[in-house]
């Protein structure tokens, strides 16, 4: 019996070891036990620090919007605020996000606030990584010998073993790069070609996917039931984007999904051509990207509800 236990231990000892390497490195605080934990860029690290938490009012969408801070919205608002926005997520990843945090809302959520436009509705666009996400956050132990996560964790012990000093030799030699304005135009005609092909790529076949906006739908009328708010805010594009739907043959009008959804929600609309917004051409790095005072205006509409550079559906 005795060389049975040492052989069982010989098993799991490894094992263990590792999980203990692994949750001592985790950058995204499974546990939920530290208030220092990496800011999260995808899925995973995000709808952890949901499901740790008590929230009372989420941000979900793309990358436009997932690297904003939330603790202006939070302190305008008197509500706990959460941003699980994430690079690339379509339609259908929201939608699929939104019904999580429904299943996982420990009572308190009272206002969803969901960034899409109609590109993200797109059929060649759509994926679901949350269902696939939630499968590797349902246990320590999926969690821990899930190969990305362990990647993320070897990174993060890397960057912590560089970074500094990256930092710190940078700091004694006070590089300073200095780029001609004539360079920052370049990139910036280079970021719109590239992206222009990009988005034309999709363009070309459109087609709405009505299972995405039905999905909606009913995740709306879900949160309704609960006494829970919904706002869709679609941000605004550069103008020449509507040049590329002619130039891509695209015949779905991009009004369409809003006239749907706005049955279930409102919705706070920033994308249509003669948007002001969108003539903004300093402050967009792409055709859907953007910052300066764009940003900022687009922002005081998630804070503050302002609609003086939108229009409002479903009101």
């Amino acid at each position: 019996m005795k060389k049975l236990y040492l052989s069982v231990l010989a098993v799991l000892l490894p094992a263990l070891l590792y999980m203990v390497f692994f949750f001592v490195n985790d950058p995204y605080d499974y546990f939920g036990l530290s208030r220092s934990s990496k800011v999260a860029s995808g899925p995973r690290g995000k709808m952890l620090e949901y499901r740790n938490g008590d929230f009372e009012g989420i941000i979900i969408g793309d990358s436009r919007i997932d690297g904003y801070d939330v603790s202006e919205l939070s302190r305008k608002t008197g509500m706990n605020c959460i941003n699980i926005a994430f690079g690339g997520c379509m339609g259908e990843e929201n939608a699929a996000l939104l019904e999580w945090c429904l299943e996982n809302n420990k009572g308190n959520l009272k206002h969803v606030i969901i960034v899409t436009d109609f590109y993200n509705m797109n059929t060649l666009l759509q994926q679901d990584r949350i269902a696939s996400t939630e499968k590797v956050i349902e246990t320590p132990f999926s969690y821990a010998f899930c190969y990305e996560n362990l990647l993320d964790v070897l990174n993060e012990l890397k960057e912590k073993r560089h970074g500094t000093k990256a930092a710190v030799d940078d700091a004694k030699l006070g590089v300073q790069k200095e780029i001609s304005q004539s360079t920052i135009d370049d990139k910036k005609a280079e970021n719109f070609r590239a992206h222009g092909e990009n988005l034309a790529y999709y363009l070309n076949g459109f087609k709405y996917d009505y299972n995405v906006i039905e999905r909606f739908c009913n995740v709306c009328d879900r949160c309704r039931d609960q006494g829970i708010e919904v706002t869709f805010i679609v941000p605004p594009v550069y103008e020449g984007f509507f040049g590329l739907l002619k130039e891509s043959h695209v015949t779905a009008n991009t009004d369409e999904f809003k006239k749907i959804l706005s049955d279930h929600a409102v919705i706070y609309d920033f994308e249509y051509p003669d948007n002001e917004l969108g003539k903004n051409y300093e402050d967009f790095r792409d055709y859907k990207h953007f910052g300066g005072e764009t940003y900022e205006k687009f922002l005081k509409c998630i804070e503050e509800g302002e609609t003086r550079y939108c229009r409002v559906w479903g009101e």
